[in-house]
Protein backbone atom coordinates (compact mmCIF):
# COMPACT_ATOMS: atom_id res chain seq x y z
CA UNK A 1 0.00 0.00 0.00
CA UNK A 2 1.36 3.25 -1.19
CA UNK A 3 0.46 5.70 1.95
CA UNK A 4 1.35 9.44 2.10
CA UNK A 5 1.39 11.41 5.37
CA UNK A 6 1.35 15.07 5.52
CA UNK A 7 2.78 16.40 8.77
CA UNK A 8 1.76 20.44 9.04
CA UNK A 9 2.60 21.21 12.42
CA UNK A 10 5.70 20.20 14.43
CA UNK A 11 3.92 17.87 17.36
CA UNK A 12 3.03 15.74 13.92
CA UNK A 13 6.18 14.72 13.06
CA UNK A 14 6.84 13.10 16.57
CA UNK A 15 3.86 11.57 16.24
CA UNK A 16 3.79 9.86 13.46
CA UNK A 17 7.89 9.29 13.88
CA UNK A 18 7.45 5.86 15.00
CA UNK A 19 4.50 4.84 13.06
CA UNK A 20 6.47 5.11 9.70
CA UNK A 21 9.14 2.48 10.25
CA UNK A 22 6.30 0.23 11.67
CA UNK A 23 4.22 0.85 8.42
CA UNK A 24 7.66 0.49 6.33
CA UNK A 25 8.32 -3.28 8.53
CA UNK A 26 4.95 -4.43 7.15
CA UNK A 27 5.69 -3.52 3.75
CA UNK A 28 4.06 -0.24 3.10
CA UNK A 29 5.39 2.36 0.92
CA UNK A 30 5.33 5.51 2.70
CA UNK A 31 5.55 9.49 1.23
CA UNK A 32 5.77 12.31 3.31
CA UNK A 33 5.04 16.20 2.44
CA UNK A 34 5.84 18.55 5.01
CA UNK A 35 4.47 22.01 5.15
CA UNK A 36 6.70 25.28 6.39
CA UNK A 37 5.03 26.24 9.81
CA UNK A 38 6.54 25.98 13.37
CA UNK A 39 9.38 24.06 12.85
CA UNK A 40 8.26 21.31 10.99
CA UNK A 41 10.70 20.88 8.39
CA UNK A 42 13.77 21.22 10.77
CA UNK A 43 12.19 18.52 12.66
CA UNK A 44 11.78 16.04 9.79
CA UNK A 45 15.20 16.94 9.04
CA UNK A 46 16.48 16.50 12.40
CA UNK A 47 15.20 12.92 12.52
CA UNK A 48 16.33 12.18 8.92
CA UNK A 49 12.61 11.98 7.70
CA UNK A 50 12.53 11.94 3.86
CA UNK A 51 9.98 14.63 2.85
CA UNK A 52 8.80 17.11 0.19
CA UNK A 53 8.08 20.69 1.95
CA UNK A 54 5.00 21.98 0.13
CA UNK A 55 3.95 25.51 1.10
CA UNK A 56 3.93 27.60 4.05
CA UNK A 57 1.54 28.94 7.43
CA UNK A 58 -1.00 31.76 6.27
CA UNK A 59 -1.48 34.69 9.07
CA UNK A 60 -2.93 34.93 11.66
CA UNK A 61 -6.13 36.67 10.15
CA UNK A 62 -8.89 34.29 8.77
CA UNK A 63 -9.08 35.06 5.35
CA UNK A 64 -4.83 35.08 5.07
CA UNK A 65 -5.28 31.20 6.41
CA UNK A 66 -8.35 30.22 4.23
CA UNK A 67 -6.45 31.07 1.31
CA UNK A 68 -3.15 29.74 2.47
CA UNK A 69 -5.18 26.14 3.07
CA UNK A 70 -6.94 26.22 -0.36
CA UNK A 71 -3.96 27.40 -1.80
CA UNK A 72 -2.09 24.54 0.20
CA UNK A 73 -4.51 21.89 -1.08
CA UNK A 74 -3.77 23.26 -4.78
CA UNK A 75 -0.08 22.41 -4.58
CA UNK A 76 -0.57 18.78 -2.69
CA UNK A 77 -3.34 17.92 -5.22
CA UNK A 78 -0.46 19.02 -8.07
CA UNK A 79 2.34 16.68 -6.14
CA UNK A 80 -0.29 13.46 -5.35
CA UNK A 81 -2.13 13.20 -8.94
CA UNK A 82 0.14 11.30 -10.19
CA UNK A 83 1.49 9.44 -7.26
CA UNK A 84 -1.10 7.08 -6.72
CA UNK A 85 -1.49 6.77 -3.19
CA UNK A 86 -3.86 4.24 -1.38
CA UNK A 87 -4.15 6.60 1.67
CA UNK A 88 -3.79 9.57 2.97
CA UNK A 89 -3.43 9.78 6.26
CA UNK A 90 -2.55 13.33 9.24
CA UNK A 91 -2.87 14.70 12.26
CA UNK A 92 -6.30 17.19 10.63
CA UNK A 93 -3.95 18.14 7.70
CA UNK A 94 -7.09 20.48 6.25
CA UNK A 95 -5.08 20.61 2.93
CA UNK A 96 -4.01 17.31 2.70
CA UNK A 97 -8.26 16.73 3.54
CA UNK A 98 -9.38 18.76 0.72
CA UNK A 99 -6.55 17.29 -1.51
CA UNK A 100 -7.22 13.63 -0.70
CA UNK A 101 -11.03 14.70 -1.64
CA UNK A 102 -10.55 16.42 -4.77
CA UNK A 103 -8.07 13.43 -5.81
CA UNK A 104 -10.71 10.34 -4.81
CA UNK A 105 -7.62 9.23 -1.88
CA UNK A 106 -9.32 7.75 1.44
CA UNK A 107 -8.54 10.04 3.98
CA UNK A 108 -7.83 9.17 7.41
CA UNK A 109 -6.92 11.75 10.40
CA UNK A 110 -6.72 11.72 14.14
CA UNK A 111 -7.22 14.66 16.06
CA UNK A 112 -6.25 14.80 20.38
CA UNK A 113 -7.68 18.01 20.86
CA UNK A 114 -11.63 18.21 20.86
CA UNK A 115 -12.39 22.61 20.59
CA UNK A 116 -10.42 22.69 17.60
CA UNK A 117 -13.27 25.03 15.76
CA UNK A 118 -12.32 23.15 12.41
CA UNK A 119 -12.56 19.73 13.14
CA UNK A 120 -15.71 19.38 11.07
CA UNK A 121 -13.68 19.88 8.07
CA UNK A 122 -11.47 16.68 8.42
CA UNK A 123 -14.03 14.71 10.12
CA UNK A 124 -16.65 15.63 7.51
CA UNK A 125 -14.23 14.42 4.90
CA UNK A 126 -12.05 11.58 6.35
CA UNK A 127 -13.01 8.04 6.16
CA UNK A 128 -11.70 7.12 9.65
CA UNK A 129 -11.38 9.52 12.62
CA UNK A 130 -9.24 8.45 15.11
CA UNK A 131 -9.51 9.99 18.68
CA UNK A 132 -8.75 9.56 22.58
CA UNK A 133 -11.24 7.09 24.24
CA UNK A 134 -12.11 10.11 26.64
CA UNK A 135 -13.07 12.42 23.65
CA UNK A 136 -16.58 13.42 23.33
CA UNK A 137 -19.03 12.07 21.17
Amino acid sequence: MKIWIDLANSPQVLFFRPLIPEFEKRGHEVAITTRAFAQTIELANLFRMEHIPIGERGGKKLGKIGLAVLNRSWQLIKFAKEKRFDLAMSHNSYSQAIAARFLGIPFVTSMDYEHQPANHLCFRLAKKVIVPEFFPE
